[in-house]
């Protein structure tokens, strides 16, 4: 039996074992009212929730397979039908990127809104992480590295309003290699996805958005102990053009 989401397999399999919600939500620590979000597709399952899922029931191997695919596929719509064209051997349509692939990644995906000055705020505090799983092209996904669904305008034309961009979290880096690149910058309690650059002679940092509605933010060449790279941006999914750039 074929499914197209995790919410029809969650019915189906809640109907075939006669299981209530409630059962299955105490098997897998979740309420009756997230398995029934999980079932009408208002929300995605944790991570965790898949991998208790599978460890407490006794799952055919057919179930199983169904169960992690349409997990997986429980993500973006393009990508949905993107990764049933890839299991099926058929090539990727023109809109996306032609790479091949070869494997997926699941990281977390925190909300992003932009304020003022091209200022963000992520909801990293969340009761419960959601996950993305994202094509591993070339192995340049790491598992500690996140995602980031871009809110307002502060990054047009390039990047819109709930485009998906995903962070190459480097520790410990040297900001002043960073010249010319996208990267989310920490200041002690503010944080910016911006443009950096360093002005020639004053050695001062500007953090520039692609919008020119938000002015520059320049950050003196004596204040840059304050302030720490948390990352690059590695790849971005165009929810506009439906498409992955990197």
């Amino acid at each position: 039996m074929n499914f197209n989401t995790l919410g029809e397999f969650l019915k189906y399999f809640s109907e075939s074992r006669n299981y209530t919600y409630e059962y299955i939500g105490m098997k897998t620590g979740k309420s009756k009212g997230a398995i029934s979000q999980y079932i009408n597709g208002s929300k995605n399952p944790s991570k965790n929730f898949i991998e208790k899922f599978i460890e407490e029931f006794k799952l055919t191997k057919e179930e199983k397979e169904n169960f992690l695919l349409v997990a997986e596929l429980g993500r973006t719509d393009f990508l949905k039908e993107e990764i049933k064209k890839y299991i099926n051997n058929k090539k990727p349509s023109n809109n996306v990127s032609d790479e091949i692939f070869t494997s997926f990644i699941q990281i977390p995906i925190y909300g992003m809104a932009s304020a003022g000055n091209g200022l963000i705020e992520m909801d990293e505090n969340i009761e419960e992480i959601e996950y993305i799983s994202i094509p591993n092209i070339n192995k340049n996904v790491k598992k500690r590295d996140f995602a980031c669904r871009v809110r307002g305008d502060s990054m047009e034309p390039h990047y819109h309003d709930g485009d998906i961009i995903v962070v190459d979290v480097q520790d410990g880096i040297d900001i002043r290699v960073l010249n010319g690149q996208e990267a989310l910058i920490y200041q002690e309690n503010s944080k910016y996805l911006k443009r950096v650059f360093f002005e020639e002679g004053t050695g001062n940092l500007i953090l520039k958005s692609y919008n020119p509605a938000y002015a520059d933010y320049i950050i003196p060449n004596h204040e840059l102990d304050k302030v720490e790279c948390k990352g690059v941006i590695s790849m971005v999914i165009s929810m506009r053009n439906k498409k992955f750039m990197f």
